[in-house]
């Protein structure tokens, strides 16, 4: 699960360096240069905004708009992911709000919103039927 993790971390790192590059942010993926919190937050909602309709090669560039937008749930481990690597390295979190302690926070009220918005256009989970117990009965008397 840890190998895994850290793919899934590598990869939505990957795409938030090629979205800067994309947007002009070069060489400088913890946004140092980029002083105003309303433009980190503006980099934020768009990286979001990305990442939720593009297909990306494994070096992390959009290469064509997706057919279907990935999931929320997808998008909300992405950022996760990101912001766990700002933080790790002792930056603050574009998309997050800070509060002071260790520049962690809830994050921004205008990406949960974004969030929130993709939610209600997700399709609904399709859950596993579990398998009863008289259904297990009958195939064990069936073998």
């Amino acid at each position: 699960k840890e190998r895994r993790n850290t793919e899934i971390g590598d990869r939505s790192w990957r795409r938030w360096e090629c979205f800067l590059r994309e947007w002009g942010v070069v060489g400088d993926p913890f946004l140092d240069s980029v002083t105003s919190d309303e433009e980190r937050v503006l980099l934020a909602r768009g990286y979001v905004s990305y990442h939720r309709s593009f297909d990306f090669n494994p070096q992390g560039e959009a290469t064509s708009k997706r057919s279907k937008p990935m999931v929320s749930a997808t998008i909300r481990d992405a950022i996760s992911s990101v912001a766990s690597t700002f933080r790790k390295c002792g930056r603050s979190s574009p998309f997050h709000l800070q509060n002071g302690v260790h520049d962690t926070g809830s994050i921004h009220p205008r990406i949960r919103l974004m969030i929130r918005g993709y939610e209600r256009n997700d399709p609904p989970p399709r859950r596993q039927k579990a398998v009863t117990p008289a259904f297990l009965l009958v195939l064990v008397n069936y073998a």
